[in-house]
């Protein structure tokens, strides 16, 4: 399955989800805070928060958009508390310019999804994402020349 075709199965269960409702009850709570990356605000980006079922928590899915760096839960939407697991994703904002076809509009993305395990408190809160850079490549030992001996 193509990582596009994965993503928007993933946004669509987050919406199912949400409109289904949590079985724990309970208001929605906001939830906001930053995102940064490599020690700056992250451009563009979004997060899914997902329930974590295997550490206790039904509740709804959420997707949030990430602009500057902030990102805020849409209004009437919330988490219930509990465990969740974030994805992000992040792009820096440039669209490409000369390119025939469909673009991107978010930009050249910057990092592979990024999976973050949280705890959130029951009720309104506020939780930083720090999005390390990616490690460079570490160079390839030498083969050694010659025949083995």
């Amino acid at each position: 399955m193509s990582r596009h075709c994965a993503r928007i199965c993933l946004v669509a269960a987050v919406a199912l989800g949400a409109v289904l409702g949590c079985s724990r009850g309970g208001p929605p709570y906001p939830l906001s805070g930053s995102v940064t990356y490599d020690g700056k605000p992250l451009p563009v980006g979004e997060i899914v928060f997902m329930p974590d079922p295997d550490r206790g928590n039904e509740g709804p899915g959420v997707l949030c958009f990430v602009r500057d760096g902030r990102y805020e839960m849409p209004q009437g939407k919330g988490h219930v508390g509990g465990a969740y697991v974030a994805e992000l994703i992040g792009f820096d904002g440039k669209p490409p310019t000369n390119v025939e076809g469909p673009v991107d509009l978010r930009g050249k993305a910057l990092f592979p999804t990024h999976v973050v395990k949280i705890d959130l408190p029951t009720g309104a809160a506020t939780h930083d994402f720090v999005v390390p850079a990616q490690p460079q490549a570490q160079p390839q030992p030498k083969a050694p020349k010659g025949p083995p001996q």
